[in-house]
C-alpha cells in the first residue's frame, strides 16, 4: 500500500453516524481505487482531484453533498473531480496519495485540503503511529484494545453489524 496505516476497503459499503444521535445515517460506498464513490469513468481532458482527510472524503454527508461533488455539479459535464479524502489521513498520507493518483493518471489541478484541527499536529506523526484498525474500524492507537478475543464470526459481528457497534460502546 502507499501508506502505511488504515486505508479504505474497496468495493465496501456502510451505512454509518458519525457523531451524535442527532446526525443523519449516512451511505458511504468505497471504488475500486480505494476512495469515496462510484468507479472513476475513463480520464477526462478536465480533471480535478480534491485531497484531504474526513472533511474531504465527505464524513457525515451523502455522496452528492461532498465537496468534490458539489465542485464537479458546479464546474459542468467535461470536468471530472475525483476524491481522494480519507478520514485519519494527514499530509504526508496526502503527498503520497497524491503521487501514486498523479501517476496513474494526470490531473489539470490539484486541491490540496488543509484540517487546521489536527493537521499540523500530524505533519511529522505518520498514520500509523495515530490509528489501528479495530474490527474493520480506524480508532486512535490510544483508544484500542492490547488484545481482543478471537472467535468465530467475530468479524462479521464486530464489523458489520451496527447493533452490536452500538452495544460495545454503551
Amino acid at each position: 500500500p502507499i501508506v502505511e496505516g488504515p486505508v479504505m476497503r474497496t468495493g465496501a459499503t456502510q451505512k454509518i453516524r458519525f457523531g451524535s444521535a442527532k446526525n443523519p445515517i449516512t451511505q458511504v460506498r468505497i471504488n475500486g481505487e480505494g476512495y469515496r464513490g462510484a468507479d472513476w469513468p475513463a480520464p477526462v481532458e478536465n480533471e480535478i482531484v480534491i485531497v484531504g482527510d474526513s472533511q474531504t472524503f465527505g464524513l457525515g454527508v451523502e455522496e452528492n453533498e461532498t465537496f468534490s461533488a458539489v465542485l464537479e455539479g458546479a464546474m459542468g459535464d467535461k470536468t471530472l473531480v475525483r476524491n481522494l479524502g480519507v478520514p485519519t489521513y494527514g499530509p504526508k498520507e496526502y503527498n503520497a496519495v497524491l503521487k501514486e493518483q498523479l501517476a496513474k493518471r494526470p490531473a489539470k489541478t490539484v486541491i490540496w485540503i488543509a484540517n487546521m484541527v489536527n493537521d499540523l499536529f500530524e505533519v511529522s506523526r505518520p498514520n500509523n503511529t495515530r490509528h489501528v484498525i479495530w474490527d474493520g474500524w480506524a480508532v486512535r492507537t490510544e483508544s484500542a484494545p492490547k488484545s481482543v478475543w478471537n472467535f468465530p464470526g467475530r468479524s462479521l459481528l464486530y464489523t458489520e453489524s451496527h447493533a452490536f457497534l452500538a452495544l460495545r460502546r454503551f
